[in-house]
């Protein structure tokens, strides 16, 4: 008879409260983050405001499921809620420039 070692189960990501935090990153912050964006591109697309709005109401949709995503990939929250941020702020920032 061989040995055959059954697979350790895999180990716990601390408490259990890291997917409530995770999952407050990924809609609230994915939200706010995704509301920059979407208005920072709008106000940077050489189109129509309504064009431009309408396209980046659509497209906001696909930048709020690829934070969630990452939000729930990266290994660290610390680095998610830092991505969530320094993107927000960038989009804000630029908000700031354009209307001046």
């Amino acid at each position: 008879m061989s040995a055959v070692s059954t697979p350790k189960p895999p180990k716990q990501n601390g408490s259990p409260w890291t997917v409530v935090r995770r999952t407050l990153a990924a809609t609230v912050g994915g939200y706010i983050a995704t509301a920059a964006v979407s208005a920072a591109i709008a106000l940077a697309l050489p189109l129509h405001k309504a064009d431009s709005t309408l396209l980046m109401m659509m497209l906001s949709f696909l930048i709020w499921a690829t934070l969630g995503i990452y939000v729930f990939s990266v290994r660290s929250e610390r680095r998610a809620w830092t991505v969530l941020l320094s993107v927000t702020l960038l989009s804000v920032i630029g908000l700031w420039l354009k209307g001046n």
